[in-house]
């Protein structure tokens, strides 16, 4: 029999379980009994007559931090429920950016115990000496971290075999490759005078394969280049991006503001565009392509820096506008 997964979330919120992770698929597999949604209270271990888990930081400053003792205890007695090996994750501004890599690699464990924080952060050495793992949904702040949370578990969990109907369908998702997923049609086949591509109704396998990856490039090269930026291309990819660029190049064109309308266009040699030029030597086509998508970065192997993000309130002074609920 399959081992149930267990997800747990410490918060001041227990209401907010299961939020989204209780519908669509995800909220089947849970019915089914492949995964398990639950939270703990931790105004239940807070201090005193009001239970309090938070107080004024030291050194001074707006807002209030979340005391330690109240969050260890709780986190005590959530990795002595959970199983072996469900690590303790904090949604943190200082956290690695989530992506579907890591949802993959969370999706093998056990259990996952999410620890959610509010106010200005919490103490730094439950950070230090009690967390596991700190991740981080993007540079914007939230109220507190359940929304992350919540976030992060659905990707984590829909991940789980047997919770998707069709496993091949992970596979084709945006983000499996570096790349957006491509366009999706479906009845009619002609809506308001807008056609559906001939090639989707050809029943002609190996073309719509090779349609829907050269439409995945070209999505990609349009609204998220920095997707191709450590981009490790095949060689059929490397030929059907540089027919892309070519095609943008000959359709796109730039608005026509003073300054644009004297910036040269840089047309694609026959070099450039050759199927056996590595992926670091293709060139955006066009400054058109270049205005688009906030100038592609190149297709270099050289790891960019880390992007510090934000999911929650932190102890910065950035987030001092957050006050104690």
């Amino acid at each position: 029999m399959t081992e149930t997964k267990r997800y747990l979330l410490l918060t001041l919120f227990p209401e907010v379980v299961p939020g989204p992770c209780g519908i669509g698929v995800v909220g089947r597999a849970a019915e089914k009994g492949l995964l398990q949604f639950s939270a703990l209270n931790l105004r239940e271990y807070g201090e005193g007559k009001h239970r309090l888990v938070d107080d004024t930081p030291y050194g001074g400053g707006d807002g209030m931090v979340m005391k330690p003792d109240p969050l260890v205890r709780a986190i005590e007695d959530a990795r002595a429920a959970m199983p072996l090996g469900s690590p303790v994750i904090l949604m943190s501004p200082h956290g690695v950016p989530f992506k579907q890599s890591i949802a993959h690699e969370l999706a093998e464990l056990p259990g996952l115990i999410m620890v959610c924080g509010r106010y200005e952060g919490i103490d730094q050495r439950v950070r230090t000496h009690f967390v596991d793992r700190e991740l981080s949904l993007g540079d914007f702040v939230l109220s507190g971290g359940e929304a992350a949370a919540l976030a992060i578990l659905d990707a984590v969990a829909r991940l789980v075999p047997g919770v998707l109907g069709n496993a091949e369908s992970i596979c084709e998702e945006s983000f499996q490759r570096p790349f957006l997923e491509y366009p999706q049609y479906t009845r009619p086949p002609l809506f308001r005078g807008l056609p559906v591509p001939d090639v989707l109704l050809s029943g002609n396998h190996a073309h719509i394969r090779r349609w829907r990856l050269r439409e995945a490039l070209r999505a990609t090269l349009l609204h998220r280049p920095d997707l191709l930026q450590h981009a490790d291309l095949t060689p059929e990819e490397k030929k059907l991006f540089a027919q892309v660029q070519q095609e943008i190049a000959s359709t796109h064109h730039a608005p026509t503001t003073s300054a644009q309308r004297d910036t040269p266009v840089v047309t694609p040699t026959s070099q450039q565009l050759n199927p056996t030029t590595s992926a670091h030597d293709i060139p955006v086509a066009s400054a058109s392509i270049v205005q688009t998508t906030n100038a592609l970065p190149a297709l270099t192997s050289e790891a960019s820096d880390e992007r510090r993000l934000s999911s929650i309130p932190s102890d910065s002074s950035e987030q001092s506008n957050l006050c104690s609920e």
